[in-house]
């Protein structure tokens, strides 16, 4: 269930990341044509980083690491693209919201404050003096109905936006929003491709894997020959096995974890021995 789990989750953040780099590449489209094309190579080069990502895990393909982070760096640089034009539209809106917000509520108190004037002048007039407070009530059923019309629009504008909270933390912080969105989105961006990394699996040997990996068994045999130098001495070091067996020494610390694996030696103070019974007459 775990492991399910997990893989799970693995495919959420594949899922997740890749929606993002498409979806920039597609934006840089000129022309639907365009944004299909280059939604195709942003899909492409996340499944490339992906399968980068599982042979490198699986031992495999060490040119895959340049590969994945190559990819992983052009990942994380769309994604910072698209989400950071994505929140710089919203804060524009935000904006004009705000500033027809703020028109609204000036327009609302104007309105307030003639409608106490005309109230204080009506309740100071003479009771025979019948047409001007006429003419006063008029004018204030006319401010009531727009006040109303003003109320009804301050009701119906949208609430704050998560890009106006970003605005005011910025001005509490003292430092440029944009500046604070791009660190954020930066921040996001690593650990992003960090998770992508972290859960995604190593690479199941095939066919031609297991067939490797009998001759590579093989090999192994003859390098543990090779690094036994006497019973219950300690088998050679990577370096001095590898110029005994002619090969490179990251083959031979290769050839020595396979053999500690299948339990053929052990490790005991940094150094590897064969294992205790092996080494009784």
């Amino acid at each position: 269930m775990k492991n399910s789990g997990t893989k799970a989750l693995g495919v959420a953040v594949f899922g997740l990341q890749a929606a993002l780099a498409v979806l920039f590449f597609a934006s840089l489209g000129g022309s639907p044509l365009d944004a299909a094309l280059l939604a195709v190579v942003g899909a492409v080069l996340e499944i490339v980083k992906r399968v980068s990502w599982r042979e490198w895990r699986a031992g495999r393909a060490a040119r895959g690491l340049v590969l994945g982070l190559t990819l992983a760096a052009v990942s994380a640089l769309a994604a910072v693209g698209f989400t950071y034009s994505a929140i710089e539209r919203t804060v524009a809106t935000a904006g004009r919201d705000t500033a027809a917000r703020s028109v609204l509520t000036s327009s609302l108190s104007a309105l307030d404050a003639e409608a106490a004037q005309l109230t204080a002048k009506a309740s100071a007039l003479p009771a025979e003096w019948v047409t001007s407070s006429l003419r006063y009530s008029s004018r204030l059923g006319e401010i009531a109905e727009a006040r109303g019309a003003i109320v009804s629009k301050l009701s119906a504008a949208p609430p704050a936006s998560g890009a106006s909270y970003l605005l005011a933390l910025a001005a509490a912080l003292g430092v440029d929003y944009r500046r604070l969105v791009l660190i954020l989105l930066v921040i996001v961006a690593i650990a992003l491709e960090l998770a992508v990394y972290d859960l995604t699996p190593a690479a199941p040997e095939g066919r031609q894997g297991a067939r490797e990996a009998k001759k590579v068994s093989r090999a192994d045999l003859t390098l543990l020959r090779l690094a036994t130098a006497s019973p219950g001495a300690p088998l050679a070091g990577y370096r001095r096995l590898a110029a005994r067996a002619h090969v490179s020494v990251w083959q031979a610390r290769q050839a020595l974890d396979r053999l500690t694996d299948a339990c053929l030696i052990e490790t005991r103070n940094g150094r590897h021995y064969l294992p205790r019974m092996a080494d009784a007459p």
